[in-house]
């Protein structure tokens, strides 16, 4: 089959759910399909006036000889890497199937024929800084096939009235996040990704590190995320690594005892599984999409979103119960092997087959 996976911006920075669209792709290519991974410049420039999509293609123009360098995620040969200054009709190719990525890209999607493919909408996020939920409901309702990536996310948009809704859990590419130090070689170490966007909530993560440091003044935190030099957000005694290549992020998953995490809402949220399955335990909150792989006093410790008092307690009880805190490492390693990437290819490879 041929397929189009279409995303509403290029890869500037890692994305969750870009991985996500390049480990199907991945995937799907060494299945034989042909696959093309399509990115837009810009969205509704027709909205704009006319010395504004002036200016918006002459940046386009210097964006086509400066591409950006996907170094956070490896990419199939076979797939095919395509940059469009818009996703409108004559710019996509013909396909058998094609994949709106997000409520943007499903409007244009939605104004396809035929000849472009099968639809289907890959949902992979749900909360207040998308968009306005009628605009997501808007777009949900279209005449695609939706495929949702967790349990959680599957119940807000069936809520919404929405059918045609399949849920497909999404994977860890174990051959990359693996445990390569023993869980019991490490303590005292911290771990957290920053990112500005609002959903990820850092400055709750950052005031739950505040009290732990008045709590434990020897612990070590390391942090790693977009911005390329530390922000000013992040104190003094947090170590900053920026971005990181996978090769990179899974030795620091591996010097590290404890991952926190203090998202308000996330479809599936990846970085917590990774950390798992190289060996942390997780601390993190309830963001919906978690609960799918994430069992509080099991597999790791769950507190409410934006209360940094109770994520600063998970984590204290951690660092003076390391034998707490080594169990719940060790089966959070064992569950997270139930979401592979393997699995979930088959699963999407045959909603393919099924409806066509």
């Amino acid at each position: 089959m041929k397929i189009n996976f279409l995303l509403p911006s290029p890869p500037w920075i890692p994305v969750g759910g870009y991985r996500v669209v390049y480990e199907y792709a991945n995937r799907l290519a060494e299945k034989n399909h042909e696959i093309s991974v399509i990115h837009a410049s810009h969205l509704k420039i027709k909205d704009l006036p006319i010395k504004r999509r002036i200016k918006e293609f002459v940046g386009h123009c210097f964006f086509k000889s400066v591409r950006p360098s996907i170094n956070w995620q490896s990419i199939n040969p076979k797939v095919k890497i395509l940059y469009v200054w818009q996703p409108i009709l004559k710019n996509i190719s013909d396909a058998d199937a094609i994949f709106a990525t997000s409520w943007q890209t499903a409007e244009y999607v939605n104004d396809y024929g035929p000849e472009k493919g099968k639809k289907y909408y890959l949902v992979m996020d749900f909360d207040p800084w998308l968009g306005s939920y009628e605009e997501l409901l808007r777009t949900w309702k279209m005449p695609f096939r939706k495929i949702t990536i967790s349990a959680w996310l599957t119940g807000k948009v069936v809520s919404g009235g929405v059918t045609d809704v399949y849920m497909v859990p999404i994977g860890i590419d174990f051959s990359r996040f693996k445990l390569i130090n023993p869980i019991e070689n490490r303590s005292g170490t911290i771990a957290i990704m920053f990112h500005r966007a609002p959903y990820k909530d850092i400055k709750t993560g950052i005031k739950a590190l505040e009290i732990c440091k008045n709590n434990f003044p020897d612990i070590k935190v390391f942090a790693f995320g977009p911005d390329k030099s530390k922000p000013d957000l992040l104190q003094e005694w947090i170590i900053y690594y920026g971005r990181l290549s996978d090769e990179k992020l899974v030795r620091l998953y591996n010097e590290t005892s404890i991952f926190v995490s203090s998202s308000i809402a996330e479809g599936f949220s990846l970085p917590p599984a990774e950390a798992m399955a190289c060996g942390c335990a997780v601390v993190a909150t309830d963001c919906g999409g978690i609960r799918d792989y994430a069992k509080h006093g099991v597999n790791c410790l769950l507190s409410q979103p934006q209360d940094e008092h109770a994520l600063a307690e998970n984590i204290i009880k951690l660092l003076k119960d390391d034998t707490l805190r080594k169990n719940i490492a060790i089966k959070g390693s064992e569950d997270i092997k139930n979401f592979n990437w393997e699995k979930s290819t088959t699963l999407l490879e045959n909603l393919l087959v099924t409806c066509k």
